[in-house]
């Protein structure tokens, strides 16, 4: 028979000394910092590997912590917006390259080549060719 045990229940004592509920008020403390998990792993007392380990095993735990991703995400596209619409250029060729691929705007080639090809590069000195041979 497998038991199946509710860890919200547990308490733990931080190192500030307060008694705190562990997952339901770790995460109180990762809005805070997030995303700094680090810094709240350190508040609440836990190791970064307990936060993980819960990451992983517990989906609602899990669904909290990609909320907070998700409006990192979302505040990080409002400025990114608010900078490209007050004429940043910077703003407007980072949104550019990563948006608009299908417009040419890109940060990287794409080569289609047939026949022989010859790799040249150096290291330190050396030379390095590959023939196929």
């Amino acid at each position: 028979m497998k038991i199946k045990i509710n860890l919200y229940k547990f308490i733990y004592k931080s190192k500030k000394g307060k008694f705190m509920r562990n997952k339901e008020d770790f995460l109180k403390i990762l809005k805070k910092h997030y995303p700094l998990v680090g810094d709240a792993c350190i508040e609440f007392g836990i190791a970064r590997k307990t936060y993980h380990e819960w990451y992983k095993e517990f989906p609602d735990f899990r669904d909290e912590v990609d909320s907070l991703r998700e409006s990192l995400l979302d505040i990080s596209e409002n400025v990114l917006f608010n900078a490209v619409k007050s004429g940043d250029v910077k703003a407007a060729q980072f949104a550019l390259t990563k948006l608009a691929k299908l417009r040419g705007y890109n940060d990287s080639i794409d080569l289609n080549v047939s026949g022989e090809v010859i790799f040249k590069t150096k290291w330190g000195g050396d030379s390095l060719k590959n023939n196929n041979n």
